[in-house]
């Protein structure tokens, strides 16, 4: 068989070429016969044609001007449209051919149809345009848009706004504790009110069909939203009333703003909600289902009506000619009619609804697996080419829903993620990667991944990929590392990557997750700075310091012959400064004496603050010569120095402990040791001296481990349940009823006996154990309560130590405890000194706050001893104030302590406080007191301290 025949099509033209010649000599040969009977009706039948031609043309203009309306209606494509437009035109040129034709004034059927279809087709005009209206107005298209972009989108801008200002005033009005509480609330009320304009994002994309079914999935992120919202008008309402109680105006204002912002946009979501939920959400819709397809409908009758007319006319034509002619004649005729008419029918058949179908969809196919955009446009009358388009239109929806889904999720991805091919070409770059490097995609995508990073590392990144390509050698694959990485503007910055690979269609990809840790790196260096740095002075701690010395022990047990020496400085005028000159002088002090020993000391020397006055430097690659020669330089420069404040002028001078490090050093603890002996001994010398540790030191040692046997007998203490409480009550005053009990602490010693705080308080603090005693009697205190050893109506205040002020943990362990034996807050009285609180005075306002937060209360005990009582006492959140007993019990006979306890008393109720004077221990005292209204009344005149044991008799 020849190859042109092999072609369907090519066989179906040599058949009806082989038909038409074969019958076309039967129909010349009775065309002579019947050729004077047809010329008379030949020019009737010419019209009739032309006519009949003239509607199949002005029919398929307009179904053409249909589809292409349809399109317009799906892409929104001006091409599209002036299609539309220009065949519209075009229908208005062939019915005016069509009006002027003979045919319609001689048949009064066929005019009254034309003139039905005229009608007709003016309105379908009227429509179409209606409707391409419609559709190029946004606004009449999606009635819900002016909401969205000129409601929503202001609001959630202005909102945006306000929250930053928010975070900006709690960095200006707040601090401490505090303020990291409220930086950490606004951080989950920028997520909160990003996750339900997220939502609101889902619920339009819902609408559209964009995700499955519109109802459900609408109705789910109406659900998520309302669960968002939730949560932003509780986050609020606590940052306004966290704003109002700590008196913090523009946070407080900010929280307003915030909150009418959120209210107007839950009104103006309300809106869109209710139309999209009816019917009426697109304009293009409802006019393309209510009124152009009957109006199109209504065409097709018009067409059906004048087809059926003109098939009548023509068949009354051809039967008075046929009739005129000779009968063989006109058989052949219809013979050849059919015959060509049903060869006709079959090419266009196989043509329309066979080939141009299967030759779209193998378009479609062709351009959807280069990832281009083709859809087949045809219309059948088959059901299995109807079929085949239907599971190609199905099967386009899926994967472009599928690409859709995956892109959405990468352009929402908080992380950027970068798809990168075995050369190191980028392949993809989401909105996230767009916005960490400042690259948009179309710049990179292409380009090495080495782009984005540092010049000195581009070079190895690549030989990295050639290696593991190669040899399969990895470092990255499936871990994650820190890197630095370069953005658009060759700024460098640290980033989080975490690598994966995958193989698509036989080829490598390599998946990237990147983030910035910039942030993150720079909290963890403050850290790690505050954790071994001491806060006034910026040396280092002495935690910080201990650990150094660990290290250099270790050291020496590798490396023999490790010459280092460590100095022990003490103040010596330290003491008169702060007591006389106030805290502030002193830090002062402590702040220009380590400026001093810093520029003095050598980079390769180590300077540390202890604690209070005392300092230590670790000295390296020294002898004793030279230990000795650097000691006196310290003594020296301190003895030089002069302190000045408010035109006074103070010698602060110091005192300096050496010890050297040698063979017989067994511990960091044995080297402090020795060097806190040394100093000692240098101030019991005389002071402003440098004292050398030697052997002779041993008594003074021995003293040393007597100290640290308290700390042994402490821990015991704690851990066998050693210690026991005494109750004092306080009462009011003058009534005399008790109100609460201050919980004092003893210990019982190895042989039963009572030991009083002074005895083991000095040693606990020295060794840090004042923590752990203080953990032990919150948990005792809140079981006492939960026994009942007290009435119900009276409360236990509880002493903290310096230690527990900022610590979480002690909060944390307060919290459980009360709900572990469910005792009420209420009952619980928390008392710091006036000294620790000046300590710290931002970690004591924090802490002091926390447990009022719980429900406890709080007060402030020895209060006066300090130079600055009044000016921080208001800053202070506590409900008592305990007037230190050294101002209350003279003032019977001193009318200067009494002016003084009475000034305390009235500026603590001034400020909202109830007071308590200690040391009540006569009756006339408490006359007193209760004359300048004092509140409550605590010392041996109201009740001696209890332990208890005994506690059955109070």
């Amino acid at each position: 068989m020849p190859h042109w025949l092999r072609s369907i099509r090519r066989r179906i033209i040599a058949l009806s070429l082989l038909l038409s010649v074969l019958l076309l000599g039967a129909v010349l040969h009775a065309d002579q016969r019947v050729r004077e009977t047809a010329a008379r009706s030949q020019e009737g039948m010419a019209q009739q044609q032309a006519f009949t031609a003239g509607i199949a043309t002005l029919k398929n203009t307009v179904y053409f001007m249909e589809g292409g309306l349809y399109r317009y209606a799906v892409l929104q494509d001006d091409s599209a449209r002036a299609g539309v437009e220009q065949l519209l035109g075009e229908i208005n040129h062939q019915t005016a051919e069509l009006r002027a034709s003979v045919l319609l004034a001689e048949d009064d059927t066929v005019q009254q149809s034309f003139d039905t279809l005229l009608m007709t087709l003016r309105l379908v005009d009227k429509d179409v345009r209606d409707l391409l209206d419609v559709i190029a107005t946004l606004d009449k298209r999606f009635p819900a848009s002016p909401i969205i972009t000129g409601k929503l989108f202001p609001l959630n801008v202005a909102f945006a706004a306000a929250l930053d200002d928010a975070m900006l005033a709690v960095e200006v009005e707040a601090s401490g504790a505090f303020a990291r509480d409220l930086q950490r609330s606004l951080q989950e009320l920028r997520y909160l009110w990003s996750q339900q304009i997220s939502t609101v994002r889902m619920y339009i994309a819902n609408r559209s069909g964009v995700f499955g079914t519109p109802e459900a999935g609408m109705q789910q992120q109406l659900q998520t939203r309302s669960e968002y919202m939730r949560e932003i008008r509780r986050h609020l309402d606590i940052l306004r009333r966290h704003a109002r109680n700590a008196r913090l105006p523009l946070l407080a204002e900010r929280a307003e703003q915030m909150q009418q912002l959120a209210g107007e946009y839950e009104e103006h979501f309300g809106d869109i909600v209710r139309i999209y939920a009816s019917g009426a959400w697109r304009g293009d819709i409802a006019v393309l289902r209510n009124i152009i397809q009957p109006s199109f409908a209504e065409v097709r009758r018009s067409f059906d009506s004048i087809e059926a007319k003109l098939g009548i006319l023509g068949s009354k034509s051809m039967m008075s000619s046929l009739r005129l002619a000779e009968e063989l004649t006109g058989f052949l005729w219809r013979v050849i009619a059919v015959l060509v008419f049903l060869l006709l029918v079959a090419y266009v058949a196989y043509e329309l609804a066979i080939r141009r179908p299967i030759d779209q969809v193998i378009m479609a196919l062709q351009a959807l697996g280069k990832g281009e955009a083709y859809t087949p446009l045809l219309k059948t009358r088959t059901y299995e080419t109807d079929a085949l388009l239907s599971s190609f239109r199905e099967m386009q929806n899926q994967v472009n829903a599928r690409e859709m889904r995956l892109r959405s999720i990468l352009d929402n991805a908080s992380d950027g993620i970068i798809t990168i091919n075995e050369h190191g070409v980028i392949e993809t770059f989401n909105t996230a990667a767009e916005s960490l490097f400042r690259y948009t995609a179309e710049e990179v995508i292409g380009e090495k991944v080495n782009l984005l990073m540092p010049h000195p590392i581009r070079e190895e990144h690549d030989n990295y990929i050639r290696r593991y390509i190669e040899t399969g050698e990895q470092r990255i694959i499936g871990n994650e590392m820190n890197v630095n990485a370069q953005r658009k503007d060759g700024t460098i910055f640290p980033m989080s990557i975490k690598v994966g690979e995958m193989m698509l269609d036989g080829r490598r990809y390599f998946t990237a997750i990147v983030s910035d840790i910039s942030e993150r790196k720079a909290m963890l260096d403050h850290l790690r700075h505050l954790a071994e740095h001491d806060s006034l002075t910026g040396l280092y701690n002495r935690q910080y310091f201990t650990d150094e010395l660990e290290r250099v022990m270790q050291r020496s047990m590798r490396q023999k012959g490790l010459n280092c020496a460590l100095l022990y400085i003490d103040l010596d005028n330290f003491k008169f400064v702060n007591d006389t000159l106030g805290h502030l002088a002193g830090d002062r002090v402590l702040i220009e004496v380590a400026g001093l020993i810093t520029k003095r000391s050598r980079k390769s020397d180590m300077i540390a603050r202890l604690g209070g006055d005392e300092f230590a430097v670790l000295l390296y690659d020294v002898d004793l010569e030279h230990a000795l020669s650097t000691a006196e330089s310290y003594r020296q420069l301190m003895a030089d120095y002069n302190f000045r404040h408010e035109g006074r002028v103070v010698d602060i001078g110091c005192s300096i402990g050496l010890a050297m490090f040698e063979s017989d050093v067994t511990s960091r603890e044995d080297l402090m040791a020795r060097a806190d002996i040394a100093c000692h001994m240098a101030k019991r010398a005389g002071r402003n001296c440098v004292h050398l540790y030697e052997a002779t030191d041993r008594a003074n040692m021995d003293t040393m481990f007597a100290d640290m046997g308290w700390a042994r007998s402490i821990k015991q203490a704690i851990e066998q349940d050693r210690f026991v409480f005494a109750l004092q009550p306080i009462v009011t005053i003058p009534q005399r009823s008790i109100v609460s009990y201050e919980l004092l602490l003893r210990m019982h010693g190895e042989s039963d006996e009572i030991i009083m705080p002074s005895g083991f308080m000095p040693s606990a603090e020295r060794f840090g154990l004042i923590l752990e005693i203080d953990r032990w009697v919150v948990r005792k205190a809140i079981r006492l309560l939960a026994e009942n050893v007290v009435e119900p109506g009276a409360r236990l205040s509880v002493n903290l130590s310096a230690m527990a002020i900022g610590d979480q943990d002690m909060l944390r362990l307060i919290t459980a405890e009360l709900e572990q034996h469910d005792v009420a807050p209420q009952r619980l009285t928390f008392e710091i000194t006036e000294t620790i609180a000046m300590a710290d005075l931002s970690a004591a306002v924090d802490f002091l706050a926390s447990l009022r937060a719980l429900g406890c209360a709080t007060a402030l005990d020895d209060f006066g001893v300090g130079y600055s009582s009044f000016a921080y006492l208001k800053d202070l959140p506590v409900d008592y104030v305990k007037i230190d007993g050294s101002f209350v019990r003279d003032i019977a006979k001193d009318s200067v302590q009494l002016a003084m306890v009475k000034s305390m008393n009235e500026i603590a109720h001034a400020m909202g406080k109830q007071t308590v004077a200690e040391y009540v221990d006569n009756d006339e005292v408490l006359r007193l007191l209760d004359e300048i209204g004092v509140d409550f009344a605590q010392g041996y005149l109201t009740g001696r301290p209890r332990l208890v044991d005994a506690a059955a008799d109070l």
